[in-house]
């Protein structure tokens, strides 16, 4: 083998019909957490609080990474009508407006608390 090249080692869990992969050894070692529908439930970073939380629907509910975060919202048909982020210092909010004929998502508002400042500063 040669030793310039990095090796790493992976171990999978077998969970129902897949198997999942569970942690990785070696150079860049992680482990990794699911929930019972096999959604990756914990970010292979070393602090507890760097999580992902999923819906009824195993669709993205919130994560968070450090002081980041993201939070989604769907309507009754699955459809992503709200994610509001934060980055650490401001949260920019989006709420989204589905087409029903064509399924098209438009955004139909960005609220950035900076940009509403300067806005209102400008006034």
């Amino acid at each position: 083998m040669d030793s310039s090249v990095a090796e790493t080692d992976y171990s999978y869990t077998n969970s129902g019909d897949s198997d999942i992969m569970a942690s990785a050894t070696g150079d860049g070692a992680f482990t990794l957490s699911s929930d019972l529908n096999g959604n990756t439930t914990k970010l292979p970073t070393s602090s507890a609080n760097d999580t992902i939380e999923y819906n009824w629907d195993n669709k993205l509910r919130s994560a968070s990474k450090g002081s980041d975060s993201i939070t989604v919202k769907y309507d009754p048909m699955g459809n992503r009508v709200y994610k509001s982020s934060y980055d650490g210092s401001s949260t920019t909010v989006q709420r989204f407006v589905v087409d029903i004929s064509g399924r098209l998502r438009t955004i139909s508002s960005v609220q950035d608390p900076v940009l509403m400042r300067q806005a209102e500063s400008s006034c």
